[in-house]
């Protein structure tokens, strides 16, 4: 058996399991005595759970600070908290919450000892290299969707007028510890429950199908997706079936894994473009773009290079996603495709213009839109050809 070269960013310390919220104060200690809570605004602190949380650290002798995110996190957010605990003497910072959350934990822990805008060090921004500093940070979902918790990057809307998000990363901004607890997910409402998840098969996806796919993050992939799709549908319909939330939790906390060493592709080069520009949740706008995104890298690749390994791949995640056996590669990415539009029709009713994306906005969509680590080149008249589908 031939296996390729290939390395790997480290992945974070894992507490996985219901109920592993409550061992947080004791992993948190061991990481000094002064902490900052990054939160969301709502939820955590009707339910009581921060409470509990607090009460928890100062039983063991922890000091906490917070700070809350309203928002998708942008550069002024993140330069606003680092400024405003940078002479406080943190010695830890713990993200409680989704995507958004734990990217603006991330950033801020990054940039507390770095005093830069963090715009200067984003991917089309500044684009100056961090030294990778940061504060130890430990990551805690309560949804099942970014595979924030385990990645080396933070995504922030870096403002101005175009909005495009973009990515601040360093290998050593992966979380010191990524503390995964299905049962924090239970709250989470049918409408995000499905974004979420689309956004979590649309990464194990195109993981698996990048350019930077290794036998490592293959294997993390044919792991977890089957019954992934199952899972998702029965959490959507179903928010206390604990068994779901935990196959689905363990999909995001896989997905971060492998969109950190394997990178993505079309889906993420473009969503960030329309998100920035328009009020569509990004999990939201990956379930809109994940099947017809596919179908046209289906297309290219069977027209330039037939035999393409991609092609193998996206056929036997058709077999995995639908548990039956393609007789040829292209018809199993015939049965991919037809199980990821039958997705799509599960989730989302409305067309894309719904949310004030027109014809005329295509052609600025795919200029900006990009490709990296995608199976194969897309044109802009390609994405322009997706987003006509939406």
């Amino acid at each position: 058996m031939h296996i390729p070269d290939f390395s790997t960013y480290r992945t974070p310390q894992i507490h996985f399991g219901t109920g592993k919220i409550t061992q947080l104060a004791q992993v948190s200690k061991s990481f000094g005595k002064k902490a900052l809570l990054v939160t969301g605004s709502s939820s955590l602190h009707e339910n009581g759970m921060i409470k509990s949380i607090i009460e928890s650290f100062n039983s063991t002798g922890l000091t906490t600070l917070q700070f809350q995110v309203n928002s998708e996190p942008t550069v002024s957010l993140v330069d606003s908290g680092a400024e405003q605990f940078r002479s406080s003497g943190i010695d830890i910072v713990i993200a409680i919450g989704g995507g958004s959350v734990i990217d603006a934990g991330k950033a801020i822990s990054a940039m507390i000892p770095v005093e830069k805008s963090v715009y200067d060090f984003i991917e089309g921004g500044g684009d100056q290299k961090h030294p990778g500093l940061k504060i130890p940070f430990i990551a805690v979902p309560t949804t099942s969707g970014t595979g924030s918790e385990a990645s080396a990057n933070s995504v922030l809307n870096i403002g101005g007028e175009s909005g495009i998000k973009r990515s601040v990363r360093h290998p050593d901004f992966v979380p010191d510890v990524a503390l995964v607890d299905p049962a924090m997910t239970l709250s989470c409402p049918p409408r995000i429950t499905s974004s979420c998840g689309m956004d979590t098969l649309t990464q194990l996806i195109e993981s698996y199908v990048s350019t930077g796919a290794s036998p490592f993050t293959d294997a993390l992939v044919e792991h977890i997706l089957p019954g992934t799709s199952e899972s998702l549908i029965k959490a959507t319909e179903n928010g206390s079936d604990i068994q779901s939330r935990t196959h689905l939790s363990y999909a995001s906390l896989s997905s971060g894994i492998t969109l950190a060493n394997a990178g993505l592709g079309a889906v993420h080069g473009i969503a960030p473009v329309i998100g920035g520009w328009f009020p569509i949740p990004h999990g939201a706008l990956c379930g809109l773009l994940l099947a017809p995104v596919t179908k046209k890298n289906i297309s290219r690749l069977k027209t330039t290079d037939p035999n393409h390994n991609a092609l193998k791949k996206y056929s036997r995640m058709g077999e995995i996603l639908s548990a039956q056996r393609a007789q040829t590669v292209m018809e199993g990415c015939e049965i991919l495709l037809e199980k990821l539009y039958s997705l799509k029709k599960t989730f989302y009713n409305s067309e894309i213009s719904s949310y004030g994306v027109k014809e005329v906005h295509f052609s600025d969509i795919a200029r900006e839109s990009r490709c990296k680590n995608n199976p194969c080149e897309l044109s802009a008249r390609d994405i322009e050809e997706i987003l006509k589908e939406l």
